[in-house]
């Protein structure tokens, strides 16, 4: 995993191998490890503008192309489990602002950094974690396909509803409300949260880019709602600079 150069190693925080008890002491320290600095490797587009709204991980980004338009709304899916906001939110008291609303889909492959972080400033109203399937998905890779089109319409999004996943609202003020869902998807055993989230008696400040979370060993997903009128679901919009896509290292062989 180290000796693959889309690891990219050098952006994160390694153990000394030489050290007496060197070494990333299980799997999971390595596959949740963290930012040596994120300022730099992962830096926030034009931190200082409220209106702006990025990627809360590594991943591939799609909308998902449809409005939520009724407390009974289902994502589409192939098979015949369906999911409306409601049942995504496991009854949070703020699911009805997210009716008439729009959403994204980020997933994250295996290789790439497992850590989650808030896509907009604010105040974290409410956060809680849900029970759900630790392990499953018979098949990924088809739920990934190899185009990294992960958010077309019909794709299967039945794992919001099985698999273990949490959720963050966050009032951002003037923009409203948004939710974000991190999910366990493909043998992801833990959807973790910071301490300062859970049992929170008073909101929680946040900025755009503070650390929320993290998964734990899998594939995962990191979906974004948002309230209606506030993000228009369609292209995403990137600026001069922001990260389009990645070559496959092993085509410049």
């Amino acid at each position: 995993w180290l000796k693959d150069p889309r690891t990219e190693k050098q952006d994160y925080v390694l153990p000394d191998p030489d050290a007496p008890d060197g070494g990333f002491t299980s799997y999971n320290a390595f596959f949740a490890r963290s930012l040596k600095n994120q300022s730099q490797s992962r830096p926030q587009t034009l931190p200082g503008r409220d209106y702006v709204i990025t990627a809360p991980t590594d991943a591939l980004m799609n909308t998902i192309p449809m409005q939520i338009t009724d407390a009974e709304t289902p994502i589409p899916t192939k098979g015949t489990q369906k999911l409306n906001i409601q049942e995504l939110l496991a009854g949070s008291k703020y699911w009805q602002r997210f009716v008439g609303g729009t959403a994204l889909s980020c997933i994250l492959m295996p290789n790439t950094y497992h850590r989650y972080h808030a896509p907009v400033s604010g105040k974290v109203v409410e956060a809680e974690l849900v029970d759900g399937a630790l392990i499953g998905m018979e098949d990924f890779a088809s739920f990934a396909p190899a185009n990294g089109n992960v958010g077309y319409y019909g794709a299967d999004f039945s794992p919001f509803e099985n698999y273990k996943r949490g959720y963050f609202i966050i009032d951002t003020g003037k923009y409203g409300y948004v939710a974000v869902v991190p999910v366990g998807l493909s043998t992801v055993g833990s959807v973790v949260f910071q301490d300062k989230y859970l049992n929170a008696d008073q909101p929680v400040p946040v900025q755009r880019g503070d650390e929320l979370g993290h998964f734990r060993y899998g594939g995962s997903l990191v979906m974004l709602i948002f309230e209606p009128g506030r993000y228009a679901s369609g292209a995403i919009k990137v600026r001069l600079g922001n990260q389009i896509g990645t070559f496959d290292p092993k085509s410049g062989k």
